[in-house]
Formats: structure tokens, C-alpha cells, sequence
């Protein structure tokens, strides 16, 4: 590993469990409200216990077209997502959204243009 990620591990290892618990939270709390932004659309995703992205099957917006139709879309709205298919071709409909990329509202606004991206398809 890096002397950077080195140094960052030991701090967090040297702050005790405060730092962890305050990350498992902010974590949480975006994954919450990140899934809440998503209700009622065209999508369809289990919301994880732990991590950083929610896994978005959009099988039934795309009705057998590619997956590219509705990233290009999200793309002229500014949205950028990882495409699932890099995960295996079982998921070529899918695509995965990190929630903590970005400071929570600008994740929400970002989710807002990708509900735009998706009526537009």
C-alpha cells in the first residue's frame, strides 16, 4: 500500500472507534437517503447492509434495450454511473450508483437528474 494510505489507516486506527462509528453513520444515513430518492422509480435494487453503492437494475425501463441508451441520457443530465455488465454479463442491465462520492445533496441532486435521464427514456 501507499505511504499515503499507510498514514490514513493510522490515524484512523489512532482516533479509536469515533471515526468509525461517524463514517458507518454519514454511510449509512446516504445510503438511506439515496434509496428514499430512488422510491417509486422505474428501478429496482436491494438496499445493502454495508457499502458505498446501490446495485440498480433497470431491466424493466430498458424492455431489451441497451443499458447505453440510459447512461447517455444520464450523461447529457451530468450523471455518470458504473456500468453492472464490468461486474458480468449477468448484469448488463444493471448499474451501480456510489452514494459516497460526493457530499450527500449533490448525490441527491445527481439522483434527481438520473429520474429526469430515466422518464426521458
Amino acid at each position: 500500500i501507499s505511504a499515503v494510505v499507510a498514514a490514513a489507516q493510522a490515524v484512523a486506527l489512532a482516533s479509536g472507534g469515533a471515526w468509525g462509528e461517524a463514517a458507518r453513520a454519514t454511510y449509512e444515513r446516504a445510503r438511506d437517503e439515496a434509496a428514499g430518492a430512488l422510491a417509486g422509480a422505474p428501478v429496482q435494487f436491494p438496499v445493502p447492509e454495508g457499502g458505498v453503492y446501490l446495485f440498480l437494475d433497470f431491466a424493466d425501463l430498458l424492455g431489451g434495450r441497451p443499458l447505453k441508451a440510459l447512461l447517455e441520457r444520464a450523461i447529457a443530465h451530468g450523471v455518470l454511473l458504473a456500468p453492472g455488465e464490468s461486474c458480468g454479463v449477468a448484469h448488463a442491465s444493471c448499474a451501480r450508483l456510489c452514494f459516497t462520492s460526493e457530499p450527500l445533496p449533490r448525490v441527491l441532486e445527481g439522483i434527481a437528474r438520473l429520474r429526469e435521464a430515466m422518464r426521458e427514456l
